[in-house]
């Protein structure tokens, strides 16, 4: 007896259909269709974490990684074309609706998000006429600072501009004077400086210092206005790195104006100890920076290699400082301020577009996105004013000769009231007390250059 029965062929095909439309079932519903990419900045390029992406009305959503990667994966319903969202904080909303998949296979879509841009209607403040704090028949001013009790300036005779390549931006100034001021504009006192100066520099610690062409003098006026040489060394690893004083701690940084990476650091005297802030870089540049050892001559790269066995320094550093690259466009120095406001240290990190907040104690204990230094806020001169007495941070912008302070909302990162100075073309803004100094010569005028003074908030 036969175990089964022979099947009918028309049967036979019918049942391997069956299974062909069942293979293919499966492994339409067995395939996976993926959606992948990178989530960066529109301006900066940098990748951003956190950013929460998903495809509307279908419950799929994922969150981008340290580096900006996300993954969005299908494996049962399968639409030719959706939507896709994006979002964080900061940042406008992205949404697409035209991202077109294919069955089981990866489609990458890279999302670039734009940082919003918090703008208000312009309400430009300013007085009828700003008030002149000091000049002089003979005498320019050059520089400016304050003192606990006074104002010191730097005075000269004659500008002048040099063409060697190591002072090409430099501005140098002969016949110099040092004049202290009191409180109410009264001279206390002045002396000549010996040779050409730049600018003075006042330390957190109250010190005054001239800075000239290849001298440092130091500047007593605590009897008398005196002046005296000071080692150049000593000024530019002791006392220019200085930022500011806080619980008991000094700040200060390892800036160098053709290095595209430097640290902050907090040193506590009470014991020794050494804190490290934050390490900062530029990366693009860095990578830049680094590059120039590719394309040295093989003599060159071999004296940086040396180097590096003698002294410890990457040898991608040395080149970086052998070829000159600080000097090429594609240089840019840090510009990443600390700031002191209520107990609290603020960093400006303008190369990440971030506010970073620590403690009195150099704790990070927040942060907020930064935008007011891009192109679309206006032409940001790169410069943070700080008025210490009303604690108070402004941001300068520059246009059309016109120099305009916003202040800033630490709180929210974002810019407040405007401020557009009087007179165009000033030079050397600084803020005390609630009033915006600088110099400036009137427009086709034979005045020397005087220190002049408004008050910042009032009304037209």
């Amino acid at each position: 007896m036969q175990l089964c029965d022979e099947m009918h062929p028309s049967s036979m095909r019918r049942a391997f259909l069956f299974l062909f439309i069942l293979a293919i079932t499966t492994t339409i519903h067995s395939q996976v269709t993926s959606l992948r990419g990178v989530v960066r900045d529109s301006l900066s390029g940098e990748p951003l974490e956190g950013v929460v992406i998903w495809v509307p009305q279908s419950g799929l959503n994922t969150i981008s990684d340290s580096e900006g990667k996300f993954v969005l994966k299908w494996n049962a319903e399968f639409s030719e074309t959706v939507a896709l969202s994006a979002q964080l904080f900061g940042y406008q909303k992205y949404f697409d609706a035209s991202i077109k998949l294919k069955l089981g296979r990866t489609v990458t879509r890279d999302i670039l998000l734009a940082p919003k841009t918090f703008t208000q209607q312009e309400v430009v403040i300013r007085p009828s006429e700003p008030e002149e704090v000091w000049g002089d028949d003979v005498l320019n001013v050059a520089d400016f600072g304050w003192l606990k009790d006074a104002m010191v300036l730097l005075t000269y005779e004659k500008e002048n501009r040099w063409k060697s390549q190591q002072n090409v931006n430099r501005t140098l100034y002969s016949g110099c004077q040092i004049l202290v001021l009191d409180s109410s504009g009264n001279e206390r006192g002045r002396c000549r400086v010996p040779e050409y100066a730049e600018r003075i520099h006042i330390s957190c610690f109250n010190d005054v210092f001239v800075v000239g062409k290849d001298s440092i003098w130091w500047v007593s006026t605590e009897e008398g206005i005196v002046i005296q040489p000071f080692p150049l060394t000593q000024f530019e690893q002791q006392i220019a790195p200085l930022v500011d004083t806080l619980g008991g701690r000094i700040f200060y940084s390892t800036w160098q104006p053709d290095y595209p990476a430097f640290e902050y650091k907090a040193y506590n005297p009470a014991d020794s100890s050494l804190q490290t802030l934050r390490y900062l870089v530029n990366e693009p540049v860095m990578e830049m920076f680094r590059s120039s050892f590719k394309y040295m001559h093989p003599t060159a790269k071999l004296a940086a290699f040396k180097h590096e066995l003698r002294t410890g320094i990457d040898k991608e550093i040395v080149a970086g400082y052998m070829t000159g690259f600080s000097e090429t466009n594609y240089f840019e120095p840090m510009n990443a301020p600390l700031v002191l406001k209520s107990e609290q240290l603020l960093l400006f990190d303008h190369h990440h577009d971030r506010m970073v907040r620590f403690d009195r104690f150099g704790a990070p204990v927040d942060s907020v996105w930064i935008g007011y230094h891009h192109p679309q806020s206006g032409k940001w001169s790169g410069k943070l004013l700080s008025d210490k007495s009303t604690e108070r941070i402004y941001s300068c912008f520059e246009k059309g000769g016109h120099t305009s302070l916003h202040e800033i909302d630490v709180s929210a990162g974002t810019l407040l009231s405007l401020q557009r100075l009087h007179w165009k073309y000033v030079q050397g803004v600084a803020i005390r007390d609630g009033w915006a100094y600088y110099t400036y010569r009137p427009f086709e005028s034979s005045q020397n250059r005087f220190l002049y003074r408004e008050k910042i908030g009032l009304p037209d």
